[in-house]
């Protein structure tokens, strides 16, 4: 279904931005279940893709937004913060030394 949903017209347009340019917003909603974000984020030969059109017209029912969650090597979450844990010397730690992470990625 994803790969019917990829096909493009002359304009590039996919069947998702036909149906949000034309507020057809019941079948958007029904057939944007069958998509992945490369689909939704394919671009018209206008340079406008799915989302565009969408918040262009207003028109955000129906669009849901997944956040994927990915493992990161240094850290993990705990609720809403991040954890890292590192292991010091005690000596290091009862004297206040600074641990220092040049960059998080």
């Amino acid at each position: 279904m994803n790969y019917l949903m990829a096909s493009q017209n002359e304009s590039g347009k996919t069947a998702l931005y036909i149906l949000a340019e034309n507020s057809f917003q019941e079948i958007f909603s029904c057939l944007l279940k069958f998509c992945d974000a490369k689909v939704v984020k394919m671009r018209s030969k206008s340079d406008l893709n799915t989302f565009h059109v969408v918040a262009k017209l207003g028109n955000l029912v129906g669009v849901t937004f997944v956040i994927v969650e990915k493992h990161h090597s240094f850290f993990r979450r705990v609720g809403d913060d991040l954890a890292l844990t590192v292991e010091i010397q005690l000596g290091k730690a009862l004297t206040s030394n600074n641990f220092v992470m040049n960059e998080l990625m």
